[in-house]
């Protein structure tokens, strides 16, 4: 987790173009310290167009402009929204806030701009598989009775300005690791990362940065190679590797590196 990574601020939501990028907990702080307390309280009495004037922010990264394509880099975070709609059971969202701010791996809650309902960052292990880290956290929520919203899933999803001076912040909070793939016939599997392999992308991202264009070849090759030297079976490594596939950076790509890796002999230990 790098609470320095920038992530893009709007100056409503409407304007699609980032006024400048700021750290999450600076995010945090316009959240506890908020500049927009007189427009949020009229919102919260029923002024909902009042809503779109706010300013709002990508947690999940740095853009040129609003829009998935548009993406400079992926700041390592999602932003989770917890709504009164889809949870009408719900009615002490200050407890609910208090009670997932304490988990391991949720690095700030808060009460959303309605005050009815809540929003949390949180770190991505994976963040070059934000769709599938997503869908697993929202199967996860989805087993303790709560709905996610699914526009989640947008890695340029805005998240609005809020005020709530007891949000909760957790510098220590844990990378989310589960990943949920979409087999080819749609039906959602887990995919399980074994714990050496998952040990080696935290080494690798360490060593030669995250996996992104201009560093894609050169993370795989660094990942496969340092598997090889311990030994670690080609079959895994190849199973595991293959999920950073994309339109441009294909699986054959990825298994055609790692087998090039395999057989050479100076990769080995």
């Amino acid at each position: 987790m790098n609470l320095k990574s920038k992530i893009s601020l709007f100056r409503n939501y409407i304007d699609p173009t980032p006024v400048m990028g700021i750290t999450v907990y600076q995010f945090y702080e316009n959240i506890i310290y908020c500049d927009y307390e007189d427009e949020i309280t009229q919102i919260r009495a029923g002024n909902k167009t009042l809503k779109k004037q706010l300013p709002g922010v990508t947690i999940s990264g740095l853009f040129t402009k609003r829009g998935n394509s548009n993406l400079i880099k992926h700041s390592g975070f999602i932003a989770i929204d917890i709504d009164a709609k889809d949870n009408p059971t719900i009615n002490d969202w200050d407890n609910l806030r208090d009670t997932i701010g304490t988990w391991n791996e949720v690095l700030m809650a808060s009460l959303s701009v309605s005050g009815k309902g809540l929003f949390l960052v949180m770190p991505l292990f994976y963040p070059h598989k934000h769709k599938e880290q997503f869908m697993a956290i929202e199967k996860d929520f989805a087993a303790m009775n709560l709905i996610v919203d699914p526009s989640c899933k947008d890695i340029s999803r805005l998240r609005g300005i809020s005020s709530d001076p007891k949000a909760t912040w957790n510098s220590n909070a844990q990378p989310y690791k589960k990943l949920l793939i979409e087999s080819k016939t749609a039906t959602p599997v887990n995919n399980v990362v074994t714990p050496d392999v998952a040990k080696l992308i935290s080494w690798t991202e360490s060593k030669v940065g995250l996996f992104a264009k201009g560093n894609r070849n050169r993370f795989i090759t660094q990942l496969a190679g340092a598997a090889h030297r311990l030994g670690i079976p080609q079959h895994e490594v190849e199973n595991q590797l293959k999920q950073y596939s994309q339109n441009d950076f294909t699986e054959r790509e990825i298994l055609s590196t790692i087998k090039s890796i395999y057989a050479n002999k100076s990769f080995a230990r």
